[in-house]
């Protein structure tokens, strides 16, 4: 599922990027008058950032500190998920900015973390198995 989700968004992204450079080659660059509603998606991409990196750091440090590796793995999920943040702050600000292939650019890394995470997970999952001992059904 992440695989194809990844793989749909850099897809999408190449060709966005494509199209946004071609539009912006041909009209100039245009600006619109900033205001203050435009400011609130960025300000809550930035919020996102600060409190997934203190979930990183928390759930990181609460990990290495019991031995627990699910909890590292959902630290690195936040991390992954700051990354995100920033991707789409950077989006945001071209957008703001009168940048319009910096949207698409922003997608692109989030399909790249998407697909890095899927293909961790199914690294993971594909060198743990064998060393799984097998499922008995359940006694009644």
């Amino acid at each position: 599922m992440l695989l194809s989700t990844g793989a749909s968004l850099v897809s999408f992204s190449f060709f966005e990027i494509r199209s946004a450079l071609q539009s912006h080659a041909l009209r100039g660059v245009a600006s619109a008058p900033l205001q203050l509603a435009s400011l609130v998606p960025l300000f809550v991409a930035l919020v996102c950032v600060g409190a997934k990196e203190s979930l990183y750091r928390l759930t990181y440090a609460v990990g290495k500190r019991y031995g627990s590796q699910s909890l590292i793995a959902n630290a690195h999920h936040h991390r992954s998920d700051m990354l995100s943040s920033i991707a789409a702050a950077l989006g945001i600000v071209g957008t703001l900015a009168g940048v319009p292939w910096l949207e698409p650019l922003a997608v692109f890394v989030v399909g790249g973390l998407v697909l890095r995470v899927g293909l961790q997970t199914l690294l993971t999952v594909r060198i743990k198995m064998p060393q799984m001992p097998a499922l008995r059904p359940a006694r009644s």
